[in-house]
């Protein structure tokens, strides 16, 4: 999956965050089919750990300043993620590559489908509404 600037949500610092998912999501999916290259899944399982508490840190962040009516379903659904890839980086160590290559696909296809393009979508709207009424303040 590419990015396109239809999943912008008009924050530039989550912008610049999910664009880093799509780039790493491309990676894994252009990769050979069999996963036979175990760099690409210990590299996509580690990315995911790093751009889960980094990412998710900003997004609760600015979802709480901007008082984000879904704002505990949201966070329910990150937490979800992360017990996900934990799962993912369990299974990855004690099977072999060829299993977990199809679940750590469709893993990530459906956070990308589901929740950058849809739940966080929603989460631009209001806050895209907050900045317009607090004159720009981000912050």
């Amino acid at each position: 999956m590419l990015w396109n600037d239809a999943y912008s949500t008009g924050h530039p610092k989550i912008d610049r965050q999910h664009k880093q998912l799509f780039e790493t999501v491309e990676e894994l999916l252009v990769s050979d089919a069999t996963c036979e290259d175990k760099d690409i899944i210990t590299n996509t399982l580690l990315f995911l750990m790093g751009y889960a508490m980094n990412h998710f840190y900003t997004e609760e962040d600015i979802m709480r300043k901007c008082e984000f009516s879904q704002y505990a379903e949201h966070k329910e659904k990150h937490d979800k993620f992360i017990d996900a890839v934990a799962g993912l980086v369990k299974e990855y160590n004690t099977t072999d590559l060829a299993s977990l290559d199809t679940p750590l696909r469709e893993f990530v296809i459906a956070w990308l489908r589901d929740h950058v393009t849809g739940d966080d979508k929603v989460m631009a709207e209001e806050y895209l509404e907050w900045k317009k009424i607090n004159n720009g303040d981000s912050n």
